[in-house]
C-alpha cells in the first residue's frame, strides 16, 4: 500500500538535496505538518495546487521554516522579493 505522506517526504527531500537546500525534517514533523495543514490532501488544479515554501528563503527546510501555500502565492513571493540585491551593477 502507497503511503502518500511517505512518498511526498522522499520526493521532497531528494529535491531540496538536488537543489543543494539543506534539510532536516523528520518524517514524524513532516506527518505532523500534513496533517496540520492538509498539505498532501490539499491537491488542487493550477495555481491553487498546495507547496511547501520556506518562510526565510536563505535558510534551509527545517519544520520551524516551512508553511503551506499555493503554488500561485509562492511563485508571487518569489517574484517581489529583491534577488538581485546582492549584484553590485
Amino acid at each position: 500500500m502507497i503511503d502518500p505522506v511517505y512518498d511526498r517526504y522522499n520526493s521532497f527531500k531528494t529535491s531540496a538535496k538536488q537543489r543543494g537546500k539543506e534539510f532536516n525534517i523528520s518524517l514524524k514533523e513532516f506527518r505532523a505538518f500534513c496533517q496540520e495543514t492538509g498539505y498532501v490532501i490539499n491537491k488542487g488544479y493550477r495555481g491553487k495546487v498546495a507547496s511547501v515554501d520556506r518562510v526565510i528563503n536563505s535558510l534551509g527546510y527545517s519544520i520551524d521554516n516551512i508553511q503551506m501555500l499555493s503554488i500561485r502565492a509562492n511563485i508571487n513571493k518569489y517574484h517581489q522579493e529583491d534577488r538581485f540585491a546582492d549584484v553590485p551593477f
